[in-house]
């Protein structure tokens, strides 16, 4: 029954681990993730596992989503602002890197 709710990383809900991934537009360079873990009822993370893949969705991207609208809402937009200049930099580095 726990393999109803495999996740795109192979974890099933008895693991009640959900990893964010948040995935940057085809021209933009991915981010430093960081991993992040819950903990949560088996019998409710299966439930909305499978409500989810009946609307085609996963845990994973809705929590994804919901994390998204949780830092816009509380980190301050020049802060936002600052953490994308960042990021970008890094990616920058990160792509000369690659190609010298």
């Amino acid at each position: 029954m726990d393999n109803q709710c495999k996740t795109n990383t192979g974890l099933n809900a008895r693991s009640v681990f959900s990893y964010v991934e948040m995935y940057m537009k085809e021209d933009e360079l991915m981010a430093k993730m960081t991993e992040i873990k819950l903990r949560y009822p088996s019998e409710r993370t299966r439930a909305l596992c499978s409500v989810l893949a009946k609307k085609e969705t996963t845990l994973e991207a809705e929590l994804s989503e919901l994390l998204e609208q949780l830092y816009k809402k509380n980190v301050k937009p020049e802060v936002r602002e600052f953490i994308e200049e960042l990021e970008a930099d890094e990616g920058v580095k990160r792509r000369t890197q690659r190609n010298p």
